[in-house]
């Protein structure tokens, strides 16, 4: 018989933004891949070399689609990773703050809510 229980808000919202975050850097780092000239100059604060960065971004956008489907699939490991990764991608954003102050604020507020969603839906998980 198949689950029939719904997803709360909480934890949709942090797989929607996993989601849009995995497809988004898999796009830039596939553009960045293809064609580094796409990128303005000085466009990579944390990398020297641009291909390098587009490899970041693609990692990163096949572990949050991963997580994705860890979270839609209610496995008890994709809340786990899932806040860890939220976790990691906040410091990632306050570090870049000094480059980018309002995406930056915005997105350590994104990924303190996905925490949150995460944390206190726990009977949503096996």
């Amino acid at each position: 018989m198949a689950d029939t229980k719904q997803y709360s808000g909480w934890v949709m919202f942090s797989w929607l933004i996993f989601f849009l975050a995995g497809v988004a850097n898999l796009a830039f780092g596939a553009a960045a891949l293809i064609r580094a000239g796409y990128f303005p100059e000085g466009a990579s604060f944390l990398a020297d070399e641009i291909q390098a960065l587009g490899w970041a971004w693609i990692i990163g956008g096949a572990i949050e689609l991963v997580l994705c489907y860890g979270i839609w699939s209610r496995a008890g490991w994709g809340r786990v990773l899932g806040i860890a990764w939220a976790i990691i991608m906040a410091v990632f954003w306050f570090f870049d703050m000094l480059y980018l102050p309002v995406i930056g604020l915005t997105m350590i507020i994104i990924y303190v809510l996905v925490i949150y969603g995460l944390a206190s839906e726990k009977e949503q998980f096996s």
